[in-house]
């Protein structure tokens, strides 16, 4: 595999890379859960995609809502810094579901992986 576990983590953190390096982790991951033995031609389900767009959507949506809340002026930049902030703890709510969701199904693979592998 490309990426080790510090760095499936760490890319969550590296400005500008944090908007794909995660993505391209975590197929991996799906896919080497999947078929440890061939996991490069294991294809990746639209649950990747999904929790991929709704994790995009959330990142924009939290830094437009914190950026606004710097520059309040009045009611109505509360009024709107609010309506983001709100907009992405909404988003983050499904982007949990679907990180659930994803998780699940990859330990659900790794467990069956696991049963499958014969003792000598």
């Amino acid at each position: 595999m490309r990426f080790t576990p510090g760095w499936s983590v760490g890319w969550y953190f590296v400005p500008v890379m944090s908007l794909w390096k995660p993505f391209q982790a975590m197929r991996e991951i799906w896919q080497a859960s999947a078929q440890p033995g061939n996991w490069q031609a294991v294809e990746t389900s639209p649950l990747l995609g999904w929790w991929w767009t709704a994790y995009v959507i959330n990142l924009f949506l939290t830094q437009i809502g914190y950026r606004l809340s710097q520059h309040i002026d009045g009611i109505q930049s509360a009024m709107t810094a609010s309506a983001f902030t709100t907009a992405s703890d909404i988003s983050g709510m499904g982007l949990d579901v679907l990180a659930f969701f994803l998780v699940a199904k990859i330990a659900s693979n790794q467990i069956w992986q696991a049963k499958t592998v014969e003792v000598f």
